[in-house]
């Protein structure tokens, strides 16, 4: 073999490696690339799942608090007689302006057992004017509504109407001597509506715009 030849073969095979190794990088390079993306969507996947829980769970906060106050309303004695025979005595001591800004509702809604409304009053706690339930809310809370179910003891949760979303409980009304016989009189709702200061203070909580 004359020198040529050795260096056009040597040339040859060097060109065959560099091409080798290019592509061999290449390869690493778009490997490492998709690693490296899918890692960052799942990153992103599941911070955004940290800030939905955390989200849900302040939600989640305001639907117990609720649940827990009205159900203390409706299994109270002067609640369950109030519900036999309404007086305007329990409505002036229970069911003030002032007592909607301390238990933080903007309406207060007794029904008796056959879907028939005995007392609703609205007010914006936040201000003290009177406040007036939505459409939806209203039919919600009517005979045959989804907040009026005879095979459900309790119900709790948000509530959306076109004017905003509630925080919502539904509880029947019950005397401490009748809860385990499992009799009932009617039903209690509370509800508070999620306002733009719970949101705003989620969003400083979770440090990202809800």
């Amino acid at each position: 073999m004359t020198e040529k030849n050795f260096k056009g073969l040597r040339t040859k095979i060097l060109t065959i490696l560099a091409v080798a190794m290019i592509l061999l990088f290449t390869l690493l390079f778009f490997v490492a690339r998709t690693a490296l993306l899918d890692g960052f969507a799942q990153l992103e996947k599941d911070n955004t799942l940290v800030y939905l829980n955390s989200a849900a769970g302040l939600i989640q906060e305001q639907v117990d608090q609720l649940h827990s106050q009205t159900r203390d309303y409706a299994h109270w004695e002067d609640t369950y007689q109030f519900a036999i025979s309404p007086n305007q005595s329990y409505i002036d001591t229970n069911i003030s302006d002032e007592a909607f800004a301390n238990l933080k509702i903007n309406g207060f809604v007794v029904v008796d057992p056959k879907g028939k409304t005995i007392f609703r009053k609205g007010v914006d706690f936040a201000t003290g004017k009177l406040w007036q339930f939505p459409d939806l809310l209203l039919r919600a809370m009517s005979n045959g509504g989804k907040l009026i179910d005879p095979t459900k003891n309790e119900i709790s949760g948000v509530f959306w109407t076109p004017e905003g979303s509630f925080v919502i409980s539904s509880v029947d009304i019950r005397n401490s001597q009748s809860q385990s016989l499992g009799r009932r009189h009617g039903t209690l709702i509370m509800l508070r509506p999620i306002s733009q200061d719970l949101l705003r203070h989620s969003s400083e909580i979770l440090a990202v715009k809800i």
